[in-house]
């Protein structure tokens, strides 16, 4: 700790920057890149979870988060994998979470279709009550964007 804390002490603006960039990619795999580069135009793509209800009919445990097309529009290798991907990058803090998104309708059906989604969505029903489906958007955060601009260069 003490060593971290001299170099913050002689460490510039740009150099901090260039290090935590460093640090986060040492962190992701070539899918959670395909993630980003697929956002990285600014574009949002739909994000679905389902929660189990619970006896009483509350909001219970969560049975898949993080469902979402990304990894299809990224192309990644592991396709299955998408919602781990899409919860490691949003707890690096270079994907965030907004809002449903109406235009989104078709893309919401398809990821609804899904078939981890519908096992989901079977697992948490309880009766006549359906699980609960929680559909919202992803996007690159503030920080994504940064890494994104200092990794691909001004030639990008």
């Amino acid at each position: 700790m003490t060593g971290l804390l001299s170099r913050a002490l002689e460490q510039s603006t740009a150099a901090g920057k260039d290090e935590l960039f460093h640090r986060i990619l040492d962190q992701i795999v070539p899918d959670e890149a395909r993630i980003i580069s697929a956002l990285s135009d600014g574009s949002v793509s739909p994000l679905v979870s389902v929660h189990a209800l619970s006896r009483a009919g509350l909001l219970g445990e969560a049975l898949i988060e993080n469902a979402s097309l990304v990894g299809r529009t990224a192309n990644v290798a592991l396709p299955a994998l998408t919602p781990t991907y899409v919860g490691h990058l949003l707890a690096l803090g270079l994907l965030e979470t907004g809002p449903e998104d109406s235009d989104l309708k078709d893309e919401y059906q398809i990821l609804s279709a899904d078939t981890a989604v519908l096992k989901a969505i079977k697992a948490g029903s309880r009766g006549p009550l359906p699980a609960r489906v929680e559909k919202r958007t992803v996007r690159l955060s503030a920080l994504g964007q940064s890494l994104w601009a200092a990794s691909m260069g001004p030639a990008q």
